[in-house]
């Protein structure tokens, strides 16, 4: 009977460890990886890294998406501060320097350089009419500006709108895109042979300046630009 009773201690011990092993075994296991893919895609859309982890990093996606309307989903007539929110997060802090060009109607230029892209504020009340600054334009190219752009061009030019038009594609290509859309006009010369092209929105147009001229299929786009300008 003795005998027996060690049998079944023994048993009982090694089971009690069996447990003990597997509890650990569990606990040991490493955790689900919370790496998230990264985009390269820097055509249409950049980039902002987060770093959340020793060994975590995660990239957000930003769409920037050139409309008749706004950038995106950000649409003329937002407030400054907010609108400008959305700018730094997509594109970083703006270059130094601003512009108050034409008279009575103020347009403050927000450069930033490396992409080619001036956004344009005013208090004057195109998209409000509360006298609030606010998102009131954009313009995209090699030139963007009296204090930025002149002395030396963007390091890339890639934004586009949703149809994938941007700097360089051609006026085919335009009327590919946007097919009877697409209006040719003299720029300042209403009497003059067609300079430039826009496509209507709902609320403003987005136009397009071309660097080959006289204008033709081939001729290539040099900036684009939407919303309150500065006009002839």
């Amino acid at each position: 009977m003795a005998w027996f009773r060690l049998v079944v201690c023994l048993i009982l011990v090694a089971a009690c460890g069996a447990e003990e092993n597997g509890a650990q075994s569990t606990s040991s296991q490493p955790a689900a990886s919370t790496t998230l893919p990264s985009t390269s895609q820097m055509s249409t859309t950049l980039g902002r890294t987060t770093s959340t982890a020793a060994t975590t990093t995660t990239t957000i996606a930003f769409q920037l998406v050139l409309t008749s309307d706004g950038i995106g989903g950000l649409e003329f007539g937002e407030p400054t501060a907010s609108a400008m929110q959305v700018l730094v997060d997509l594109l970083g802090p703006p270059d130094s320097g601003e512009e108050y060009p034409y008279g009575a109607h103020p347009l403050r230029h927000v450069y930033w350089e490396n992409v080619g892209l001036a956004a344009v504020f005013s208090d004057y009340g195109f998209y409000r009419d509360d006298g609030e600054e606010h998102f009131a334009g954009w313009a995209h190219g090699l030139y963007i500006g009296d204090l930025a752009g002149w002395d030396r061009g963007p390091s890339s030019l890639p934004l586009k709108t949703a149809k994938g038009i941007g700097i360089h594609s051609t006026l085919a290509d335009l009327q590919t895109a946007y097919t009877d859309q697409v209006q040719l006009e003299g720029g300042c010369d209403p009497d003059g042979p067609p300079t430039a092209a826009y496509v209507r929105g709902q609320v403003s147009s987005i136009r397009f300046s071309f660097q080959d001229l006289p204008l033709e299929a081939a001729s290539r786009i040099g900036s684009m630009g939407a919303g309150a300008g500065p006009g002839c």
